[in-house]
Parts: C-alpha cells; sequence; structure tokens
C-alpha cells in the first residue's frame, strides 16, 4: 500500500530525494561555500534561488493571480541549476513519484506523467515552503 503524502516515513523520502538531487557541486563552483547535507540548508538555498530567478515578481504575481506554486511548477520546468528536476521533467515521473510513495505498480499505473511530474513539484514545493 502507497504512503499518504502527509506521512512521516514520505516526508523523509521527500527530503532525502531533495537532498539527492541539489547539485552540491554546482552550488560549491558557484559560491565557493561548501554545503552540508542538511535538509534546512539546502531548503534555504533552493528557495533563496527560486526567489531570485522566478520569472515574475511578487508583485506582478498577486496582481495577475499567479500562485507562487505555480511559479515554482515553471521554474522547476525551466531546470533550475540547483535542483536537479531532469530525473522526473525529462525521464519518468511516474516511477519517481511511484518510489517516493512507495508504490506498487498496480498504484503507479492511477497517474501519466504529467500527473505524476505535477505532483511531484507540488508535493517538493509544499516540503521547501513548510
Amino acid at each position: 500500500m502507497a504512503l499518504k503524502t502527509n506521512s512521516k516515513k514520505f516526508r523523509e523520502n521527500l527530503r532525502k530525494y531533495i537532498i539527492d538531487n541539489f547539485n552540491f557541486d554546482e552550488y560549491f563552483i558557484n559560491t565557493g561555500i561548501q554545503l552540508e547535507h542538511d535538509f534546512n540548508l539546502v531548503k534555504k538555498v533552493i528557495i533563496d534561488t527560486f526567489n531570485k530567478e522566478k520569472y515574475y515578481s511578487n508583485e506582478y504575481a498577486i496582481k495577475h493571480g499567479i500562485a507562487p506554486a505555480k511559479m515554482f511548477y515553471d521554474w522547476c520546468c525551466g531546470l533550475p541549476l540547483y535542483l536537479i528536476c531532469d530525473d522526473f521533467i525529462l525521464g519518468d515521473s511516474v516511477e519517481t513519484l511511484g518510489n517516493l510513495l512507495e508504490q506498487t505498480d498496480a498504484e503507479k499505473s492511477k497517474y501519466n506523467d504529467m500527473q505524476s511530474m505535477q505532483m511531484i513539484i507540488d508535493l517538493i514545493y509544499r516540503e521547501l515552503t513548510k
């Protein structure tokens, strides 16, 4: 049976996934800072980078009703520098989501690639903004 997205085990899986897909080498090259493999530090760098690189300003987004999660989705689809999104943007998002949720093959078939990609990005954003 698949994990629920609010379960402790899922959150552990997601945090590990985020850390495993953080580009520590690129961060070091650009900043000269050797970042620890700590979720809170990684979370801060990703959110700070998102806020610097996102396409819309907060004022523009609010004025035009663009949700921050939508901006994060657009940012991830642009393959950001420090958060490696290739496996679920360019690869098999159904498999990635299935691994995070510890789904069986039958459970994985509930979502297509686009639904899985959207769900992964939404879940990452939710975890990073908690």
